[in-house]
């Protein structure tokens, strides 16, 4: 997967060169793993300048997941917890803030970014399983740079958000600190007009050249795995000593 951000690394990248012991990365990776974190724009505010604070301390029981992709259940201690805690404090300026920072998103990200913030009107957003919920500033509500926001309305008729991602911290029910708000994300890439485009977007073009299929699409493929009827035989051929950089592959898909 490419980087979301600019500036932006894997987190086992930023282990390894810690030089840290095998004991403290299997601690730091079990942590990670619990969180289902990839990169360091996994765990970082909208702004791009500091680590959330929650990320340092196991994830809530109730608390939807935040990110798309799964991992491996593990189940760290609090000791794995303490030394996750104490990485990241040596890693970063006094409140987490980064020393470089991140930059405009330039990838699709696995976060799933559930708030944001629109600043034509001022408002903060929550994206909802039925809709989005929205959010305005307080009389006179204020935490040193954070201002508190509370729910105004919510539309359950399937609307997305419209704002830019934004980081908040959750006080109650219908209460938030607003803490920032970042660059908007990047656009998903256009879906493929058909299944073979869809293929040659994985890479490893030359086994989709010269496909014949004797029906309309490839559903019958589809419908053969899953009823187990389907047999796919391959052969290739390739002699590094005659000709290395010459082979070749083919291979066929019947439904029985």
């Amino acid at each position: 997967m490419p980087l979301p951000r600019q500036g932006d690394e894997l987190l086992i990248t930023i282990f390894q060169r810690a030089n840290i012991s095998e004991v403290t990365l299997r601690s730091l990776n079990h942590c990670r793993i619990v969180w289902r974190l990839l990169f360091l724009s996994d765990m970082v505010a909208a702004n791009g300048h500091q680590i959330e604070l929650k990320f340092l301390s196991p994830p809530m029981i109730l608390e939807p997941a935040e990110f798309d992709l799964n991992f491996a259940e593990e189940h760290p201690s609090q000791e794995d917890w303490a030394e996750w805690a104490a990485f990241w404090g040596r890693f970063t300026y006094d409140g987490l803030y980064l020393e470089s920072l991140l930059g405009k998103w330039v990838e699709t990200t696995h976060r799933k970014w559930e708030w944001a913030y629109d600043a034509t009107n001022n408002i903060v957003e929550r994206k909802t399983e039925e809709g989005v919920a929205y959010y305005s500033r307080a009389g006179g509500g204020r935490t040193r740079s954070e201002t508190i926001q509370v729910q105004m309305v919510s539309y359950n008729d399937g609307r997305a958000l419209s704002g830019v991602p934004c980081s908040v911290k959750v006080l109650d029910a219908n209460s938030i600190c607003f803490h920032s708000f970042g660059p908007p994300l990047a656009l998903s890439p256009a879906e493929p007009d058909d299944f073979l485009s869809f293929l040659k977007d994985w890479g490893g073009e030359w086994m989709w050249r010269n496909v014949h299929n004797e029906r309309q699409n490839l559903k019958w493929v589809v419908e053969a795995m899953q009823e187990g009827t389907a047999i796919w035989v391959t052969d290739g051929s390739y002699n590094r000593e005659v000709a290395p950089k010459v082979s070749g592959a083919g291979w066929l898909v019947y439904c029985t």
